[in-house]
């Protein structure tokens, strides 16, 4: 199912409803569907970091590290004192590997 198609299951699709969706597409590996999917939770709230750290990721996976550097200045700008190990304290993940990977993509990204 493509994002149109579940963005018509959705009467009033919102910011955290591309953001959560986009989270899904992480998890999945489908990391073209990610980065379209934040880039509409950016429309809906241009300052929306999750957003920029599903891309971040996306674009660090994808091979797009330029990309994914933008993304990782967009963080920083909208949260000065960002810090992968604070984010990474409130990871919902019960696998300490899978933590891990996400935060080695996000360090990748330029974070620190």
């Amino acid at each position: 199912m493509g994002l149109s198609q579940l963005v018509e299951l959705k009467e009033d699709p919102s910011n955290n409803y591309f953001v959560n969706l986009a989270a899904i597409y992480r998890e999945s590996g489908h990391y073209e569907k990610v980065i379209e999917a934040s880039k509409k939770a950016l429309q809906f709230e241009p300052n929306t970091q999750m957003a920029y750290i599903t891309l971040a990721i996306s674009y660090i996976r994808l091979g797009r590290d330029e990309e994914a550097r933008g993304a990782a200045a967009e963080i920083c700008r909208i949260n000065p004192k960002f810090s992968v190990d604070s984010w990474m304290k409130m990871s919902p993940y019960k696998d300490p590997a899978q933590t891990e990977k996400i935060a080695n993509a996000t360090r990748k990204a330029g974070l620190k």
